[in-house]
């Protein structure tokens, strides 16, 4: 395997040296007529899709941009932002895609940076940025509409019905336009300027078509920046840190989960769902690159709400959907209680793809009853596969989404795994380098708790504009290799090595005798019981007295109607003991509703600040349940006489 991995890595640097538009090209100008994106019902071949690169690029280039410029974006999931990513790709800038929630001071700095003073919206995104925009060196502003690549020829939305309490598909480029202080056009103005150019290259330099085609391509190495993107933004949703990444990053991550080096199944007309916002690193490979790259289409949903979430499902009917868990609960729950839904099968969805943060062991079990009940993949995976277990991806911003589980809870179910009642946990990609350390750098030993470090081709360049927070989160190892910190607690469980995530290396208490104590600690315990809780999270919360509470936030399983006082009481027994006795008068639980869930960041991450921020209400205290249980004994309070009560007024 090593072999296979090391000849597929100096391949991509002999033969594959070139832009990412030129590989996916490359990949399918044999297939021209396959379907590359479908919109709402229209469904674009990879012939169009190319023509429209060619546009843009030329399009781009008579406005100034070249190999180097950054190119400031803030568009929704349309096949415009495609057609972008790759013309951006074809001529060698570099593209920053941001989402118009960020900081205004931010967004300045951005389009300060950006230099050019040309910025492409969205119209569902502009209303929210205009201010900022107009007060920056922003000369001209190119604005697509959600409408632009509708199938019908009046640009009507074919599901008005479901979109409309969402989003308006309506071109609102007129409403903008009105009393705009700058220069505005339209996509298919952009495109008249890129069709102008390459007509005049045709006719005045008397160029023929390869030649055009070959002015427009960037001389592209693989270590060349290529794309500016977000982190999910827990720590501060409006400040979320920039990750720079090189063209080797996607090219890699395209080609390790190709089947002739992945050891997966080929993707053969597959769908995927492109949902997650687009400054995210996660919806370019998972769901962009990966299909586009295979030969698959790409279903680019412009709506980002949970509340929707089922409603993409069975408008763009896809097979693959790459979506976090905040999501996937909603859907499930929506399966499960929603009278639209509760009778919807799903044979078509066979590839459902976790990713953001690790699922508990009670919302795989909701998660993959939920998939079965709804004959998840039955109209694409034999029996006795089907219905198919959700699999598991993951990673981060800064080192790309290199860990991949196909069927987890599937592969779960074998001998060596059930047997043992052992996780599969997260499986690396072969190109990736995967550690897991102790605090003096040695590796730990299989089973033993450390940090977990990731190297190899896909990690970024480093964070845009900051090398001090770049350098903090770069660690060299003795024998010379470079990791980037993930900032996460993990342990491997075999020499591949797999990987299990714990939980983050900022959440834990420092004990009275200066022994750490991680809170994912607590979070094990609690789901164990994975037939009344679903679901977990453990916070700090600073108190009054200059010192720190924690807060365990459960969510029962949807499927029963529990006693609120029975799950807390029941909680508070099993961590009775097996935790520091020190910290119980610091611990209090909250019960949440399947209603009421967990809250979330705009990238669709659970938000551990946001519970942080809820401190103490609606809890009560860990003695307090055990008091209840009886268990231990309320402290009697002392009644003060009247002589005390004057002294201490």
């Amino acid at each position: 395997m090593k072999d296979k991995v090391q000849l597929a890595i100096e391949d991509l640097k002999k033969n594959r040296n070139y832009s990412l538009y030129q590989e996916i090209y490359k990949q399918n100008k044999n297939r021209l007529d396959n379907i590359a994106i479908s919109y709402r019902g229209n469904n674009i071949t990879y012939r169009e899709l190319f023509d429209k690169v060619e546009i843009y690029s030329a399009a781009l280039k008579i406005h100034g941009f070249k190999k180097g410029s950054i190119v400031p974006l803030c568009l929704s999931n349309t096949p415009e932002f495609i057609y972008m990513f790759l013309a951006i790709s074809r001529i060698g800038a570099i593209m920053n895609s941001f989402g118009p929630h960020f900081d205004k001071e931010y967004l300045k700095e951005m389009l300060k940076n950006a230099g050019n003073g040309m910025v492409f919206v969205t119209d569902d995104n502009y209303g929210e940025i205009k201010d900022v925009i107009e007060n920056s060196n922003t000369r001209a502003v190119v604005m697509f509409s959600l409408s632009d690549s509708l199938p019908l020829k009046n640009h009507l939305d074919p599901y008005m019905e479901f979109d409309a309490p969402y989003k308006d598909f309506s071109n609102h480029l007129r409403d903008f336009k009105k009393d705009s202080k700058i220069l505005m056009m339209s996509g298919e103005s952009f495109e008249t300027y890129g069709k102008s150019y390459l007509e005049f290259m045709e006719k005045e330099r008397g160029l023929y078509s390869d030649d055009i085609k070959e002015s427009l391509t960037a001389n592209v190495d693989l270590e060349d920046p290529f794309t500016i993107t977000y982190t999910s933004g827990t720590t501060n949703s409006g400040r979320p840190k920039a990750v720079l990444h090189a063209v080797r990053s996607y090219m890699t991550l395209a080609r390790f989960k190709d089947s002739d080096v992945s050891g997966m199944p080929k993707m053969k007309n597959v769908r995927t769902l492109a949902h997650i916002p687009t400054y995210s690193h996660t919806i370019l490979t998972t769901s962009i690159i990966d299909p586009l790259y295979l030969g698959c289409t790409v279903c680019p949903e412009p709506i980002y709400d949970k509340d929707f979430f089922p409603y993409s499902i069975v408008i763009n009917k896809p097979n693959m959907v790459t979506a976090t868990e905040v999501f996937w609960d909603s859907f499930c729950k929506a399966l499960t209680f929603d009278e639209k839904f509760k009778k919807v099968k799903f044979p078509e969805l066979y590839i459902p793809i976790v990713v953001g943060e690790a699922l508990s062991p009670g919302e795989e079990k909701f998660f993959n009853r939920v998939s079965r009940e709804h004959k998840f993949g039955t109209g694409r995976v034999p029996f006795p596969i089907s219905p198919v277990a959700f699999s598991i991806g993951g990673g981060t911003c800064e080192s790309s989404g290199v860990f991949i589980t196909l069927f987890k809870a599937l592969k779960e179910k074998l001998p060596q795994y059930s047997f043992k009642d052992k996780t599969i946990g997260l499986t690396p990609l072969a190109c990736a380098n995967v550690d897991v350390i102790r605090k003096d750098g040695s590796s730990c030993e299989i089973e033993e708790c450390g940090e977990l470090v990731l190297g190899g081709n896909c990690n970024m360049i480093g964070y845009y504009n900051d090398p001090i927070l770049t350098e903090k989160a770069i660690y060299k190892s003795e024998d010379g290799r470079e990791y980037l910190r993930i900032g996460v607690f993990a342990k491997k469980l075999d020499k591949k090595p797999r990987i299990k995530i714990l939980g983050r290396m900022k959440d834990l208490i420092v004990l009275s005798d200066g022994s750490e104590y991680p809170l994912y600690k607590i979070e094990e315990i609690v789901l164990k019981d994975t037939k009344t809780i679903m679901s977990c999270s453990v916070v700090k919360v600073a108190n009054g007295n200059d010192g720190i509470d924690i807060v365990i936030h459960i969510e029962p399983q949807p499927t029963k109607n529990f006693d609120k006082d029975k799950v807390l009481d029941s909680v508070a027994m099993r961590l009775n003991g097996m935790i520091p006795k020190e910290l119980f008068d610091s611990i209090y639980l909250r019960y949440r509703t399947n209603e009421e869930g967990f809250p979330f960041t705009h990238s669709g991450k659970r938000d551990s600040q946001a519970l942080s921020n809820e401190g103490l209400e609606n809890t009560i205290s860990i003695n307090d349940c055990l008091v209840r249980e009886g268990l231990i004994t309320k402290p009697k309070v002392l009644k003060m006489e009247k002589n005390d009560k004057e002294n201490i007024n």
